[in-house]
């Protein structure tokens, strides 16, 4: 009896020990990336409420300022801006860009190389304005379906004609699929419902021609297509007619778009659609 104590006691530590490390992790893997856009943590209060964070950083949109309480960097031409009371999410905003695309990884450590990818697009393509990743798991804060600032932010952003598009970047397994073609599909295209808008389809076109496994959400596959997607459905309620594009990856095309050659595709298809 005492032995079985004994090793429910060991478990438990171990169990906890592992915990402990798995949040350090992800705070250390925020910071790292932090630093690849030359960003440090920035040092706003804790205590600021999300109306407060919502007007600093449309303030450091339209006017390139920000209060002492924040620390905004710049690298080749690319803002970046981090918030202490939210230190594992990043924004970032291109100087260079004449164009109104809002790349967004929201759960970017729980899919594997969605950072990434955002942070390769938005700091060599001038044709993507705005990037946004999300290093906090997705049980701590679930942008797909809560009103998280970058929520927020977004509508924001729309109201003001900042951007005309958002592309949301997600991951997903395919052994967690429920058919078939869902098991074999490496991209899935949404533009939050079956319909599927204009642009939705001339994206799921141009993958087409470059890629294997791309596959349009409503046309056919009906899996993942981000029809309860929080700001898809806002979008649509506030009357905004502007593109909302929900993109998931499998693990095999996001290990692929590591590559630049890939990642230089995927961006032409975000924003042409054209068959380059």
């Amino acid at each position: 009896m005492k032995d079985n104590k004994t090793g429910l006691v060991v478990m438990f530590v171990v169990l906890l020990t592992v915990l402990l490390y798995g949040e350090f992790f992800y705070s250390k893997n925020a910071q790292v990336t932090a630093s690849k856009c030359g960003a440090q943590v920035a040092t706003t209060k804790s205590s600021y409420p999300s109306v407060e964070l919502l007007s600093l950083l449309l303030q450091w949109v339209e006017t390139g300022q920000h209060d002492q309480t924040v620390q905004a960097f710049n690298k080749n031409g690319v803002n970046c801006l981090y918030l202490r009371k939210y230190p594992m999410t990043g924004y970032f905003l291109n100087q260079n860009s004449n164009n109104s695309i809002m790349l967004q990884a929201t759960h970017a450590l729980d899919d594997l190389n969605t950072g990434k990818l955002v942070l390769s697009i938005i700091n060599s393509d001038p044709a993507f304005k705005f990037g946004y990743i999300s290093s906090v798991k997705r049980h701590q804060e679930d942008s797909s379906r809560h009103p998280t600032l970058v929520n927020l932010f977004s509508l924001e952003l729309l109201r003001r004609n900042h951007v005309d598009t958002v592309i949301q970047i997600h991951g997903f397994a395919q052994k967690n699929r429920i058919t078939e073609v869902g098991k074999a599909a490496d991209v899935i295209i949404s533009s939050g419902s079956e319909d599927g808008s204009f642009k939705a389809n001339q994206i799921h076109g141009c993958l087409k021609n470059k890629f294997e496994g791309v596959y349009m959400f409503g046309k056919n596959i009906y899996e993942l297509g981000a029809t309860q997607n929080f700001l898809y459905e806002q979008m649509r309620a506030s009357g905004f007619s502007n593109d909302f594009i929900h993109v998931e990856l499998s693990q095999s095309m996001r290990q692929k778009l590591t590559q630049a050659q890939h990642i230089k595709s995927l961006a032409q298809c975000f924003y042409s659609g054209d068959i380059l």
